[in-house]
Parts: structure tokens; sequence; C-alpha cells
């Protein structure tokens, strides 16, 4: 369930840059 909620913040931070 940890991985599920990282994968949200990384594409959230990664989007956020780009």
């Amino acid at each position: 369930m940890v991985e599920q909620a990282i994968e949200q913040i990384m594409a959230f931070c990664c989007r956020d840059e780009i």
C-alpha cells in the first residue's frame, strides 16, 4: 500500500517540475 502512495507523490512532484 506504500508503493501506491509513493507512485502518486512521485508523479505529482515530477509533474510540478515539468
